[in-house]
C-alpha cells in the first residue's frame, strides 16, 4: 500500500479524529534466511491511444513529453509543479493517466536525496521532481509531529521505504509472464478485488494472518487453479518456440 495514495488520506482522517496512526514501512522476509523476494514489474501496463481519424494526434504525444520531459528538467524553479509532485497527484487526475519514468526511478530518487539531507550534494544540483520531494522531506524531518500528511507521505515513500529496500536482503524474481488468459478476462478482477478486501481485513485485525490461508484457497477455487494452468501453458509454448 503506498504511503502517498491512499495512507496519506487515511493519515488525515486519523488526525481528524484526534487519533495518531503510525505507519511504517517494513521489509516482510520470504524465507528462512531473511531474504525478501518480490516478483519484478511489468515494465510497460499502460499506453495512449488516439482514435485513428483524430485530427492532430501528435498532441498527445508532446502533452507526455510536457509532463515527464520539459517539466522535470526544463522547469527548474516552480513552486506549482514542485507542489504537483509533493502532493503527488493521482494518475486518473492527470491530463493523461500514465506515468513514464526509469526502472529504477524510486532508487534513483533516494541516492539523491540522501545525498542532500547528508550534505553531501548541493540541493541546486537536484532536478524539479527530486527537490519537491527533497522540500517536503527537509520540512517533515524539522517538525515530524506536526508535519502535514503530505510531507509524512514524501518522507515515508521516498526515504523511509526506499532506505528500508536499499538496506535490505532483497532478490528480485523475474517475472514470465505480463499478458492475460482466457480466465483472467472473466475472474482476474474478482480474485484481485478478494486480495485487497483480505489484505485490509487482516491489516484492521478483523481477521488473524491464518485468514489469508482462507483466501488461498478461494483463489485456487474461483479461478486461481485455472490461470495457473493456463499461464504455464503460454510461458510452455514461448520456451518451445
Amino acid at each position: 500500500m503506498a504511503a502517498n495514495n491512499p495512507l496519506a488520506s487515511a493519515v488525515n482522517a486519523a488526525a481528524e479524529n484526534g487519533e495518531k496512526a503510525d505507519w511504517q514501512p517494513y521489509l516482510v522476509a520470504t524465507d528462512d534466511n531473511g531474504i525478501t523476494s518480490y516478483h519484478s514489474q511489468n515494465p510497460a501496463y499502460k499506453y495512449v491511444v488516439v482514435r485513428k481519424d483524430y485530427e492532430y494526434p501528435e498532441i498527445a504525444a508532446k502533452m507526455i513529453s510536457v509532463m515527464f520531459d520539459k517539466i522535470r528538467y526544463e522547469c527548474t524553479d516552480s513552486e506549482e509543479f514542485e507542489r504537483y509532485y509533493q502532493l503527488n497527484v493521482e494518475p486518473t487526475a492527470r491530463p493523461l493517466s500514465i506515468n513514464i519514468d526509469y526502472n529504477n526511478a524510486l532508487e534513483m530518487c533516494y541516492e539523491q536525496l540522501s545525498a542532500v539531507l547528508a550534505g553531501e550534494k548541493s540541493k541546486d544540483s537536484l532536478q524539479l521532481l527530486e527537490k519537491s520531494y527533497y522540500e517536503a522531506c527537509k520540512a517533515y524531518l524539522e517538525a515530524p509531529d506536526t508535519a502535514a500528511s503530505d510531507l509524512w507521505a514524501a518522507y515515508t515513500s521516498r526515504i523511509a521505504a526506499c532506505k528500508a529496500i536499499n538496506d535490505g536482503n532483497v532478490k528480485v524474481v523475474k517475472s514470465l509472464f505480463f499478458g492475460t488468459t482466457k480466465t483472467m478476462k472473466s475472474e482476474w478482477w474478482k480474485l484481485k478485488e478478494k486480495e485487497k478486501e483480505t489484505y485490509l481485513k487482516i491489516i484492521c485485525k478483523e481477521e488473524s494472518i491464518d485468514y489469508f490461508d482462507t483466501f488461498t484457497s478461494y483463489w485456487k477455487e474461483n479461478g486461481g487453479n485455472l490461470i495457473t494452468e493456463e499461464v504455464n501453458q503460454e510461458v510452455s509454448q514461448r520456451t518451445e518456440r
